[in-house]
C-alpha cells in the first residue's frame, strides 16, 4: 500500500526537464563561414514545385529555401540556385552560387518518386560543395538574386507555397518549404536585414573555387570556312577575293582577356591560274560569355605570302608592285558570334564570324599579278578587303591558377 502511494507521488509530480534548446536564427550577429550556403533557391522543371521543396527542407534544415522568383533581403553567407529538369528518364542538376561557381550533376531517375530524388541530389551536391569535395565545373556564373521591397523581418512557415515554379526570378516574397524554412528555427523571424555580402548581380569576372584557385586559364581551338571579298582598293581587286579554311588558337586569360595566333590558307582560280594566299596573324582580345551566347572580339597583325600555280606547277607573272619577297604586311579586326554548349571541363560555341582586313606590299603597293608586263592583271591582292564565314571553337579548362 505504501508503495502505490509513492508511484502516485511520483507520477502526479512534475517532471523538471531542460528546455530544448534554440536554434539560432540567420541574422547579422550571427557569423557565417564563407563555405557554408545559407539560402537556396529551387527552379524546377517537369516536377513538382511544392514536393520538390518540401523533400529539400526535409533534408536541408539549416537552411533558408525559397522558390525561384521569391524576393529576400540580404544576408550574410553564401547563396545557390538549383535548377533541376526531369527529362528522359534522367535529372539534370546546375548549382549556381552567388560567387559564380558553377556545379552540373546528372544521374538516372524512375518516374515515381523524382522529387526525393532531386532532393537527395541537391543535398549531396550542397553538401559537397560545402566540404571541398567537389570542384565546379565552371567559375564564369552569373547569379541575379531577387531582392526584397520590404524591410520587414520574413517568417518562412507564414509565407505562402506557390503551385508552380517561374523561370524568371525577379518576384517578391518567402517560401516555407516543407512547412519549415529553416529547419528547427520554424517559426522564429528570420532577420534578413543583415547587410548584403552578395551582390544583386554578378558580372563575369575571375572566380574562386573551393580551393582558394582562380580558374581563368582556358585553351580554345577554333576552326573556320569562309570567303573574303575585295573591297574596291583599287579598284580592280573589287569582288570575290579567295575562299578556304583556317586554323587558330587563344589562351583565354584572366577578365577574359584572349592571346591568340592564328593560320590561314585562301584559294582562288581564273584564267587558268590559281592563286594560294597563306596569312598567319597574331591577335589579342577579349571574351564575353552570357548564358547560351559567347561574343569574341580581335584585332592584331597580319603577315601574309601568295603563290600562283597551274596546274599544280609554279607560273612566272609579273606584278606592278616593288621587287623582293612575295610578302604583304597589314592588320585585322574580327568579331565572331555563336550559341555556347557547355560540358563537364569543356565547352563549344558553334557559329559565325565576320572581319575586317587590310594589307599591302612594304613599299604601301597592293601586287596586281598579270601573265606578263603590260597586260591586265588576273588577281589583286590585298588592300581592304571583307571576310565572312562559319566558325567552330572548343574551350578546355587547364588547371587552375592560384
Amino acid at each position: 500500500m505504501l508503495g502505490l502511494r509513492l508511484s502516485v507521488l511520483l507520477l502526479g509530480a512534475p517532471a523538471d526537464l531542460p528546455a530544448p534548446p534554440e536554434a539560432p536564427s540567420i541574422s547579422a550577429s550571427t557569423p557565417t563561414s564563407g563555405r557554408v550556403i545559407v539560402r537556396v533557391w529551387l527552379r524546377g522543371a517537369g516536377l513538382d514545385a511544392e514536393a520538390l521543396a518540401e523533400a529539400v527542407a526535409t533534408r536541408l534544415t539549416d537552411k533558408q529555401i525559397l522558390a525561384a522568383g521569391q524576393a529576400a533581403g540580404p544576408i550574410a553567407g553564401l547563396v545557390a540556385l538549383c535548377h533541376v529538369t526531369a527529362q528522359d528518364g534522367q535529372l539534370v542538376l546546375e548549382v549556381i552560387l552567388g560567387d559564380g561557381r558553377v556545379y552540373q550533376r546528372k544521374i538516372t531517375a524512375p518516374a515515381a518518386g523524382r522529387e526525393r530524388t532531386a532532393a537527395r541530389l541537391i543535398a549531396a551536391t550542397l553538401a559537397s560543395i560545402e566540404d571541398e569535395t567537389a570542384r565546379p565545373d565552371r567559375s564564369d556564373g552569373v547569379f541575379v538574386a531577387p531582392v526584397a521591397v520590404s524591410s520587414e523581418p520574413l517568417r518562412g512557415p507564414e509565407a505562402p507555397m506557390p503551385t508552380a515554379v517561374q523561370d524568371d526570378v525577379s518576384a517578391a516574397g518567402p517560401v516555407a518549404a516543407g512547412r519549415g524554412a529553416v529547419g528547427a528555427g520554424a517559426g522564429r523571424p528570420v532577420d534578413t536585414r543583415a547587410p548584403a555580402t552578395t551582390p544583386a548581380a554578378t558580372t563575369e569576372r575571375p572566380r574562386q573555387d573551393a580551393t582558394g584557385a582562380a580558374r581563368t586559364l582556358e585553351l580554345g581551338v577554333a576552326l573556320e570556312l569562309g570567303a573574303s571579298f575585295g573591297l574596291g582598293a583599287p579598284a580592280a581587286g573589287a569582288g570575290l577575293a579567295g575562299g578556304g579554311g583556317g586554323l587558330r588558337v587563344d589562351l583565354k586569360l584572366r577578365r577574359s582577356l584572349l592571346l591568340g595566333a592564328g593560320f590561314r590558307g585562301h584559294t582562288r582560280l581564273h584564267d587558268g591560274l590559281a592563286l594560294g594566299r597563306f596569312r598567319g596573324a597574331a591577335v589579342v582580345g577579349h571574351l564575353l560569355r552570357r548564358g547560351a551566347f559567347e561574343l569574341t572580339t580581335l584585332v592584331g597583325p597580319t603577315l601574309e605570302t601568295w603563290q600562283v600555280t597551274q596546274d599544280g606547277a609554279p607560273v612566272k607573272y609579273t606584278t606592278t608592285s616593288s621587287s623582293g619577297a612575295s610578302l604583304l604586311l597589314g592588320g585585322l579586326a574580327r568579331v565572331g558570334l555563336g550559341g555556347r554548349v557547355q560540358r563537364r571541363g569543356m565547352s563549344a560555341r558553334i557559329g559565325g564570324y565576320v572581319e575586317l582586313a587590310g594589307s599591302a606590299r612594304s613599299s604601301g603597293r597592293v601586287p596586281q599579278i598579270a601573265r606578263a608586263a603590260g597586260e591586265a592583271p588576273v588577281f589583286v591582292l590585298g588592300g581592304a578587303e571583307l571576310s565572312l564565314g562559319v566558325e567552330v571553337e572548343l574551350w578546355f579548362a587547364l588547371r587552375s591558377r592560384r
